[in-house]
């Protein structure tokens, strides 16, 4: 099969519309062509860069974010921690107020749900990449399965602890679309945990078609 020319990977591919963006001017004066002939091309990478620049901007604020959450994180645990410790050394303290709080020794109310939880998964294709979103609910990370057009089974992805994640894979078969599925699981402590997400769909290489797991 014939390499595909075109980068995929997203510094790559950023680098080189960038040089095409401010090259075309020129390329096309020596086709002596207008370069209006290739204006879609031109509005189409201008805005896969514009796209770029903003999840990297969102990149640097969900770290940000992150950074915040980690160092907030261990002020809490120390707090709450501390008023537990209080309640359980109450004279007599109710059961009924440990079980009410969930401050049984224990602990299996709260990770019943823990465990109960499954991801929901949105899927849309931008530019030609699929993007997977869904919520971290406090999980470490997700494991994302997939099957396509010309597979027979749904095979591991990846694991990924970030809450957007893109599959920027060429189709099995250059210049013909195809359907792609997914679904997700949690993963803690490099387990599986919970359910299985619902499985979403996608067409790559022809019309998007948007799905949302339910």
């Amino acid at each position: 099969m014939k390499k595909d020319w075109y980068p995929h990977q997203e510094a790559k591919r950023a680098a080189f519309l960038e040089n095409f963006v401010a090259n075309i001017d020129k390329a096309c004066g020596l086709l002596n062509v207008s370069t209006s002939t290739y204006a879609d091309s031109i509005t189409a990478a201008r805005a896969w860069l514009a796209a770029h620049e903003a999840r990297l901007t969102a990149q640097k604020e969900f770290d940000t974010a992150l950074l915040t959450f980690q160092r907030q994180a261990a002020s809490t645990d120390k707090s709450v921690r501390g008023a537990a410790k209080q309640i359980k050394n109450i004279v007599n303290v109710p059961t009924e107020v440990l079980t009410l709080l969930e401050l049984v020794a224990t602990g299996e109310p709260t990770t019943a749900r823990v465990e109960a939880q499954a991801p929901r998964l949105v899927a849309s294709v931008e530019l030609g990449t699929v993007v997977l979103k869904y919520r971290k609910m406090g999980h470490q990370a997700v494991q994302v399965y997939s099957c396509r057009t010309g597979e027979d089974a749904f095979s591991l992805l990846g694991t990924y602890t970030q809450a957007r994640l893109e599959d920027a894979r060429p189709n099995l078969v250059p210049g013909q679309p195809e359907q792609r599925q997914y679904y997700a699981i949690y993963v803690d402590r490099d387990q599986p945990t919970g359910s299985q997400s619902a499985t979403v769909s996608v067409a790559v290489g022809s019309q998007p078609m948007v799905l949302a797991g339910r």
